[in-house]
């Protein structure tokens, strides 16, 4: 579910800093395999030995919500990619720009919450399986509370980075991002950096740096969902690392 959010998290950033172009040729198929991946996280959430709790059901369903959302954004999708490829007579050409432009923000707003609800349910799944189970040996126990903040705000798709001035800064959706923290657990290897794949933090500036949980980082923040230390909000000398997860294939 963390690498569902992950998912997420690129299909939105990718709709937000190329479109409308991306979102019309392309913005279908990419919630298209999302569709899909929601499928398989609600199938690893029944096939594990869980209490049938109802937080658990309620878990697997807000991923099936999930899924019906990105399939209804993926209609949208669908809308602004024919508009693209209909020919439309001279006098309406402005009008049906502007038809393509709004199908995609209507895809944008049902899709913008899902890091955040995948990242909900992992929590939901985490506090069932560590009823029944030890701890985990990742642990985070050596990260202070603005550390474990910053994979929070990783994990829920808000943390971008950007230069200004030969200066870096760091920026989150969540709440005060500090570059150093970033940096920190940069080198470490439990985050790293997509560079230019994040929407500008303003109009017509450049894009940003998207912060992305490694395998690593993702494994530490599981091991520790559900204790008190990665709540979400409801609907945040190494070797180089590598995001949790690639970029999901773009179909042509």
């Amino acid at each position: 579910m963390l690498a569902l959010a992950d998912q997420f998290t690129q299909h939105n950033d990718a709709l937000a800093r190329l479109r409308p172009a991306y979102g019309a040729a392309h913005g279908h198929a990419s919630a298209e395999v999302l569709v899909n991946a929601c499928t398989d996280a609600v199938q690893a959430i029944e096939e594990q030995p869980l209490p049938a709790t109802v937080a658990v059901k309620e878990a697997a369903i807000r991923i099936k919500q999930l899924a019906y959302l990105t399939a209804g954004s993926a209609r949208h999708l669908a809308a602004a990619k024919d508009l693209l490829s209909a020919p439309a007579p001279e006098t309406d050409q402005g009008r049906g720009g502007q038809h393509i432009v709004r199908q995609i923000e209507l895809a944008q707003e049902l899709t913008a919450l899902g890091p955040a609800s995948a990242l909900q349910a992992a929590t939901t799944v985490a506090l069932a399986m560590n009823h029944r189970s030890h701890p985990g040996t990742m642990t985070a126990g050596r990260l202070t509370p603005i550390e474990r903040s910053t994979l929070n705000a990783t994990a829920r798709g808000h943390l971008a980075t950007s230069r200004s001035a030969g200066r870096e800064f760091a920026h989150s959706q969540t709440g005060t991002a500090h570059i150093e923290t970033v940096l920190g657990l940069e080198q470490q290897g439990l985050i790293a950096r997509e560079p230019a794949s994040a929407p500008p933090a303003a109009d017509g500036g450049p894009a940003q740096d998207r912060v992305r949980l490694t395998l690593r980082g993702a494994m530490i923040v599981a091991a520790q969902l559900g204790r008190g230390l990665y709540t979400p909000a409801p609907a945040s000398a190494a070797v180089p690392a590598s995001p949790v997860i690639p970029a999901p294939a773009q179909a042509r």
